[in-house]
């Protein structure tokens, strides 16, 4: 059980990390149970500080509804390139980052994705030479079928049988993603797959495109 608190008794440091726990796509649950307060102070705080608080029950109402064809081509087109998922309970989430540079990219996957994605966060990368974008979208059970195939003990791989999403969107996103244009050509940073992997992806370039 929870101690009743103030808010004028929480520290402003305190209060700056609940609100760097809520940038990061944790939930007010979550937040309540990491410091110890109660999920209406909780609440009051987001509020106070022009956070956009979006309830549980629009995230159920929203793993409801299924992805459309245009979502699922890009998913396999950005799976290839940089995004990756994750698990997070019974569902997984998409998360992608890129340079402030690559801004409007950023905000065109965002856009694709919506509204399964709710919010964005700027950082200082590891570096510390650029502001990185960083985005994670909500879990979703249409996410679980593209890490079945996507992932095999923890690696990403290039699934079989991608036929049916190969489309321009699923190019735009992979040679968005890892691509690179000089006066010749087009090339993929596709290093982290095996030769067998890279062979598919041959495939699928040809028979598709």
């Amino acid at each position: 059980m929870k101690s009743k608190i103030y808010l004028n008794e929480i520290s402003s440091q305190t209060i700056s990390n609940i609100l760097d726990q809520f940038d990061n796509n944790k939930s007010i649950k979550y937040i309540s149970n990491y410091f110890n307060i109660s999920t209406t102070l909780i609440s009051k705080i987001l509020k106070l500080n022009n956070k956009t608080i979006i309830s549980n029950r629009k995230y159920d109402y929203l793993r409801k509804i299924n992805f459309s064809n245009l979502q699922k081509e890009f998913l396999v087109g950005t799976l290839l390139g940089d995004s990756c998922l994750y698990k997070d309970g019974i569902n997984y989430k998409l998360s992608f980052g890129h340079c402030k540079a690559q801004e409007e990219y950023f905000k065109w996957k965002v856009s694709i994705m919506s509204p399964f994605i709710t919010k964005f966060r700027e950082s200082v990368d590891k570096r510390g030479n650029s502001i990185m974008l960083q985005t994670t979208s909500i879990s979703h059970p249409g996410f679980n079928e593209f890490a079945n195939l996507f992932y095999k003990d923890r690696v990403k791989i290039v699934p079989n049988n991608l036929e049916k999403y190969f489309s321009p969107i699923t190019l735009a996103a992979l040679i968005q993603d890892d691509g690179s244009l000089n006066s010749v050509n087009i090339r993929l940073a596709s290093m982290g797959f095996s030769k067998q992997d890279n062979q598919k992806l041959q495939y699928y370039f040809k028979k598709c495109f």
